[in-house]
């Protein structure tokens, strides 16, 4: 997080007409990508704003990103969360996870208050793939930056 932090965003911040505050600065990414954007967004509101989490991997760290979604302090902002329902069809137990996590962070999130601040979409048909990402990836992008 320090080097994403301390090192990458001031280095794209100076090299193109940024608006570096965190209203205006979102992290997103797919699958560890999308963990990682949990864990930015809880732990550092400060300077990523909003959240994408497509085709979140929670499975990888035993449930922790699902703890810290219930019991951090939940930051203004908005969050995206996807997945497919074909994520892993070679492993029928990890593709059920990625489902059912996903679903879980989303569940929870709306528990904690973020009504309108939470967009959750679900594919049955999507596999764990750049390009089910990239088809979702606009609609993602419109409602982290404008809320629509």
């Amino acid at each position: 997080m320090a080097f994403l932090t301390g090192t990458v965003k001031p280095a794209v911040d100076a090299a193109f007409r940024t608006r570096p505050g965190p209203d205006d600065t979102v992290v997103i990414g797919s699958s560890m990508g999308g963990v990682i954007s949990l864990h930015a967004w809880l732990t550092r509101p400060d300077v990523f704003g909003h959240a994408g989490i497509m085709s979140p991997a929670f499975w990888t760290n035993r449930g922790f990103s699902l703890r810290q979604a219930q019991q951090a302090p939940l930051p203004a902002g908005r969050v995206w969360v996807d997945i497919g329902g074909q994520e892993s069809p070679e492993f029928p137990n990890r593709m059920r996870a990625y489902w059912d996590e996903a679903h879980t962070l989303a569940d929870t999130l709306r528990a904690r208050g973020l009504g309108e601040r939470l967009r959750f979409q679900a594919d049955p048909a999507a596999p764990h793939h750049e390009s089910a990402w990239a088809a979702r990836l606009p609609a993602a992008l419109r409602f982290l930056l404008t809320g629509r």
